[in-house]
């Protein structure tokens, strides 16, 4: 379906886009005059009896709506990828929940990356947590991972800095319109992303500001867009808690920085700790776990590789290959447990 006709969906009093999804699914030729549109309401409307019936002057108006969002983001040179455009995230199509519509700005390419990871956490990490998600971040970028994250302070700030640092390629997940940046603080930081061949993206269209639920939805898009989410530092009942959530959902890997002794009763440590110690989540606390974690995403191997630099001497940790012991390697993905960890506060020297 034309983009103009899925916003135009989206547009109609009573639609929000899980409704606008079944419409969508339901209509059996693309339409193009506002009146065939209407014809895909009532196709669906035999699937869902719920769905609202609008009038054809409510979708008229709709449509006046949409082509009004549709100039704005000719002006501010945004493009509106649909679910059927080629640069339209591959990750997303079999999503829970995907966005119909996607606004970027900047290198479109970049939604499609062969590898990424979002990179996420508190707005108020630790000393260490600064340190360490920055190293992280940075290692990631120099194995040619794009790096996701949302553009908040704190540790989504120190993973697209680390990126930009490292030569790496970074995209911004916004909830607001990504005309519109929030924090203000990151305004600069925002349009070096756009520089640097990266990407501002949202599912909120042009002029849109924050609200507090729409962080929540942006929360999936980062996971979404991502072949693994790693957290670098959050609270058991944090904001990246939500993330954590989506991540699972939607099947991805999940990892989380692990504190050494001296850092791991910081209440920023406390989510880590117990995504790590339920086995959710792979540790990422020495060159060797990041190694193998990084073959995981890249070659489906838990395996250590020598492509990553170690930074110090590391002699806490054993090496795990996938011709070692099985019963050693992660059972599942997010949604299941993972059988490889260190003793809880084991003292590494990476960052």
């Amino acid at each position: 379906m034309k983009t103009e006709y899925i916003l135009t969906l989206l547009k109609t009093p009573r639609i929000g886009r899980k409704t606008a999804e079944s419409i969508l699914a339901s209509c059996p030729d693309n339409p193009y005059r506002i009146a065939e549109l209407l014809d895909c309401f009532h196709a669906a409307r035999k699937q869902k009896p719920s769905i609202p019936i609008p009038t054809l002057e409510d979708l008229h108006i709709a449509h006046e709506k949409a082509l009004t969002v549709l100039s704005k983001c000719d002006q501010y040179g945004v493009e509106v990828l649909s679910v059927d455009d080629k640069h339209y995230p591959s990750r997303y199509r079999n999503m829970p929940d995907r966005p119909l519509l996607v606004y970027a700005k900047g290198n479109v390419q970049s939604l499609n990356a062969e590898h990424s990871v979002a990179i996420i956490g508190t707005r108020e990490p630790s000393a260490f947590g600064n340190k360490a998600g920055y190293r992280l971040a940075q290692l990631f970028a120099e194995q040619n991972f794009t790096v996701i994250s949302g553009l908040a302070t704190g540790c989504d700030t120190i993973a697209h800095r680390a990126c930009l640092d490292a030569g790496g390629q970074t995209v911004a997940v916004l909830a607001s319109g990504v005309d519109y940046i929030y924090p203000k603080e990151n305004r600069r930081l925002a349009q070096e992303i756009l520089e640097t061949n990266g990407c501002l993206i949202s599912e909120y269209e042009v002029g849109t500001k924050p609200q507090p639920v729409f962080f929540v939805d942006r929360d999936r898009l980062q996971s979404g867009l991502s072949d693994a989410v790693i957290v670098i530092e959050t609270d058991i009942k944090g904001g990246t808690m939500h993330t954590v959530k989506f991540s699972q959902q939607q099947d991805r890997y999940l990892a989380c920085l692990s504190h050494p002794a001296q850092y791991r009763n910081h209440n920023k440590a406390q989510g880590n700790n117990m995504l790590i110690e339920e086995k959710k989540a792979f540790p990422l606390g020495s060159s060797e776990e990041i190694s193998r974690f990084r073959n995981l995403l890249m070659h489906g191997r838990y395996e250590e590789s020598n492509a990553i630099p170690a930074v110090g001497n590391d002699t806490t940790s054993t090496k795990v290959s996938a011709s070692s012991n099985p019963s050693q390697l992660p059972a599942a993905r997010a949604g299941g447990e993972y059988e490889y960890h260190p003793a809880p506060g084991t003292q590494f020297k990476i960052f």
